[in-house]
């Protein structure tokens, strides 16, 4: 997100000195020019709502012919609202089709063909792009002069700024030029200007010149003060990141401590519905190694948008594969009302690629995805369950329909899916599910179908949902309820629902005070022959009976269930069943001292593997915020993770690249 200031120049340079060129008019030329100066106007406003309905009304009007110039002008400037709007694939499409007629329309039609190679560009820049961005910005910048041409060099400088060249910061330089030699230079955009040139040297490793220069566009912005603005907000956590790179901790904490970061109370940043990072490795190209720092937006709906890494010493494929992850996260709304409007407009994280690949799917996987194959047939859903709070927040909406149980399959369909998507289970969802249920028996749906929403309905019913849970009472309760349930004539039936079931109920087994219980639902899951013989729930299965014999003394027994599961040593059970956090001897004085001492909170998500005897290794941090601030004091404190032991034959880890959240929070 480059700054506010130069992002606004773009309009006033597509002038040139002149307002958006207006298209020759057409045979009934006083309605349709009305029509197209509105449309025109409400782009220029910024309403490209509805910017976009009036000029689909001219198109579909008849009254404008298909490949004429006025068509042209139409299509391009319907184009560059459509990328303002995130629609940029059918953005790209609307410009380009219109963008031949226009270039040879001549030098009146020139501001026009600027707008549109330069909504090119921030199309091409969004998705990553970089070699396309480029190179429209430079066709954006060949037809401007002076200070038009400020926004298009601004833009460069990003779109180059990973490429190891001298190119972002000829870019940032040449911009200093033109403004250096006005009669009054403007502060405010040599600050902009400044802050651009140093960030180009930050990813090129110059983090002295890039602190100097930092420290310069501090002063001429005013200095610090309590009131910023987003564009003096990013650009002192550019000089934040300069003093940490360039050894000045101190200072860096100071600068950051002026941008308003970590400093929101309860934050629930760390409480995304999806917020993955990379998977090193060839695909993506990443190195364990590999930092960046992203900054991102957050819209009211909880998805991401404007996702770019600010800074990283990799290249442009590193750059854009931390910034892909990232456009990926979402909020559940209700949660973003705890965050300042401010923070929702420019946030940045530090992230690195895992070892691992995504976080272990859940005991419920295989029968939820069973579900889902059934329901695509019915609704359109996504290809695997998971926490999905936009198909939640659809589904939700679809079943408030007046006519929603008019086709009962469709009805359970979308229960059943909302049920897995959404990551909340209380009284709502158990009541959706018992009426979906009722609902699919009295259609005679497939009996899979049935099964399904049962497991579903008996695992959302978690004493967890209730209002007071007495664990020790109410957890061996649950899970002999789900036992039982298993062994009913009618899911007994079903590997896959009673297997769920089964292994729901074993994953209790520390409130269980009779060990051979466990152990007996487990081997009816581990010896279900109805079940591939490395099905993940044959595995998981398998991989907790090798623990319990081997904490009872019996090895060899052990090794022959853990031969069963087909696993590594070093691999983690591939269906929901890890070692468990017993300890994790966290303490006050795990809090960084300097983060204590400015009153910073935040969170990070560690990674380390974990050793057959319950302690870890190789502990580093694969996300923080605030950036770097409680980096190393996270990795440090996994050294003292303590989990459950496993059974391994040999002296190895016991699974590699497992994941913990630690939130960083200053008592009040």
């Amino acid at each position: 997100m480059i700054l506010a200031l130069i992002l606004a120049l773009a309009t006033a340079s597509s002038a040139a000195g002149a307002t958006p060129t207006e298209a020759p008019a057409a045979q009934t030329a006083n309605t349709l020019q009305q029509k197209f100066d509105a449309a025109t106007q409400a782009a220029v406003k910024r309403d490209c709502d509805e910017a976009v309905k009036l000029f689909e009304a001219l198109e579909q009007g008849g009254g404008v012919r298909p490949g004429s110039l006025p068509a042209a002008a139409i299509a391009v400037r319907k184009g560059q609202c459509l990328i303002a709007l995130r629609r940029r694939d059918e953005g790209k499409e609307s410009i380009l089709k219109g963008l031949p007629v226009i270039e040879a329309a001549g030098a009146n039609f020139v501001s026009d063909v600027y707008d549109a190679q330069k909504a090119l560009g921030d199309a091409a820049f969004a998705d990553y792009d970089y070699g396309t961005a480029r190179a429209r910005y430079e066709a954006a910048l060949a037809l401007v002069e002076g200070l038009n041409r400020l926004p298009a060099l601004a833009a460069l400088s990003k779109s180059t700024a990973f490429d190891g060249t001298s190119a972002p910061l000829d870019y940032a330089a040449e911009g200093l030029r033109i403004i250096d030699a006005q009669p009054m230079p403007d502060k405010a955009l040599r600050t902009a200007f400044l802050t651009i040139h140093a960030r180009a040297l930050l990813n090129q490793g110059q983090a002295g010149q890039a602190y100097d220069e930092l420290k310069e566009a501090l002063k001429l912005s005013g200095g610090l003060t309590d009131k910023i603005t987003i564009t003096e907000a990013t650009m002192r956590s550019d000089l934040a990141q300069a003093a940490l790179l360039d050894g000045q901790r101190d200072a860096a904490y100071r600068y950051l401590a002026y941008t308003g970061a970590g400093r929101i109370a309860e934050s629930p940043f760390a409480m995304a519905q999806n917020m993955d990072v990379p998977v090193c490795g060839s695909e993506t190209g990443l190195q364990p190694d590999d930092d960046a720092v992203v900054e991102f937006s957050i819209g009211p709906d909880g998805s991401v948008f404007g996702a770019q890494t600010v800074y990283t010493r990799g290249g442009p494929e590193v750059a854009a594969a931390f910034a892909k992850s990232v456009r990926e996260w979402y909020w559940d709304p209700d949660q973003l009302a705890k965050i300042p409007p401010f923070y929702l407009l420019a946030t940045r994280v530090e992230l690195r690629c895992t070892r691992a690949g995504a976080d272990i799917p859940g005991i419920t996987s295989p029968l939820a995805e069973r579900f889902y194959s059934w329901a695509a047939g019915q609704i359109a859903v996504p290809a695997s369950p998971g926490q999905d709070i936009a198909v939640a927040r659809k589904l939700r909406q679809m079943l408030a329909s007046p006519d929603a149980k008019a086709n009962p399959a469709r009805y359970v369909a979308m229960a059943g899916v909302l049920s897995q998507a959404d990551s909340r289970a209380d009284a709502e969802t158990a009541s959706l599910l018992a009426d979906a249920l009722a609902t699919a028996r009295k259609a005679s749906l497939p009996t899979e179908v049935i099964d399904a929403l049962q497991v579903f309905q008996a695992l959302s019913d978690s004493p967890w949902t209730k209002d007071k849970v007495s664990p020790k009472r109410d957890l061996p309760i649950f899970a002999r309820s789900l036992f039982q349930l298993a062994a009913s004539p009618g899911l007994s039936q079903d590997a896959i629902a009673a297997g769920t079931l089964r292994l729901s109920g074993a994953n209790l087994a520390h409130w269980l005070d009779n060990p051979s219980e466990v152990t007996a639902q487990l081997e009816l899951v581990a010896g279900d022959s109805r079940l591939s013989e490395h099905h993940p729930m044959r595995q998981a299965a398998n991989l907790r009976l090798a623990d319990l014999a081997a904490e009872a003394g019996q090895t060899e027994t052990a090794r022959s269930f853990f031969e069963r599961t087909g696993l590594t040593e070093e691999q983690c059970s591939l269906l929901g069943v890890k070692p468990a956090l017993t300890k994790s001897h966290a303490s006050s004085s795990d809090y960084p001292t300097k983060a204590l001492m400015y009153g910073f909170e935040g969170w990070t998500k560690v990674e380390y593997d974990v050793k057959a005897n319950g302690t870890t290794v190789g502990g580093r941090t694969l996300m923080a915020y605030p950036p770097f601030v409680f980096s190393d004091g996270a990795s440090a404190m996994t050294k003292d993770f303590v989990f459950d032991k496993s059974y391994r034959p040999g002296d190895s880890v016991a699974c590699t690249a497992d994941r913990q959240s630690i939130n960083f929070r200053i008592p009040r």
